[in-house]
């Protein structure tokens, strides 16, 4: 199974971040795979709107550290890699013009949160929390800087929002394919809703 997965059925992209046993931290490799999908979704007719979400219990825990080089890199280095690399992310996003919805069906901690927040719409899970890391919170710490921004930007929507779709998601908690179920049910609805005649 692919560290990354991305599918496209009944208008809808998903991107599925596939390594429930690192809570779906992700590599250098999965976010330059997943910039290339927002890329090449933007301008795929078959694709109306993107959902991201994680498999297993988590929605994702940031970058697996483990999978970086053991070197302490200089402010230099560490700038290159948030251009060439994370910072991918945020300007294939600002340049979609096709709703991203985050499934939330766990935990979203540091880099993972900051994903999240990027997105235009997030459906949570009862059992789903949130958690930024300290350097994430720093000026140009984060996703790394992104999430920072991100948080403003998505506050008054989210408020505005919520009680429309809430009550869409009773996840248990006894099994996480319970919560990804009910977040894929929720997300069914939503797209219905959109397909309305009212909202066409």
């Amino acid at each position: 199974m692919a560290d990354l997965e991305y599918t496209v059925a009944d208008g809808i992209g998903t991107i599925l971040l596939n390594r429930p046993h690192r809570k779906n931290a992700f590599t250098i490799e999965m976010i330059d795979q997943w910039a290339r999908i927002l890329v090449e979704a933007r301008t795929d007719p078959d694709v109306r709107v993107i959902v991201l979400t994680g498999a297993g219990d988590a929605f994702c825990s940031g970058v697996d550290l483990s999978s970086m080089d053991g070197e302490r890199p200089s402010p230099l280095q560490r700038k290159e890699h948030l251009t060439d690399h994370i910072h991918r992310i945020p300007y294939a996003l600002e340049d979609l013009d096709k709703p991203v919805i985050a499934a939330i069906n766990g935990a979203a901690v540091g880099a993972g949160m900051d994903m999240a927040l990027m997105c235009d719409m997030r459906i949570i899970a009862r059992s789903a929390g949130y958690q930024r890391s300290t350097r994430c919170s720093r000026p140009g710490g984060g996703s790394y800087g992104s999430g920072q921004k991100s948080v403003t930007r998505v506050i008054s929507p989210s408020v505005n929002s919520k009680n429309a779709i809430a009550s869409s998601v009773r996840p248990s908690r006894s099994h996480s394919n319970h919560t990804t179920a009910r977040c894929s049910s929720a997300i069914v609805s939503f797209r219905r809703r959109c397909q309305s005649p009212g909202n066409s």
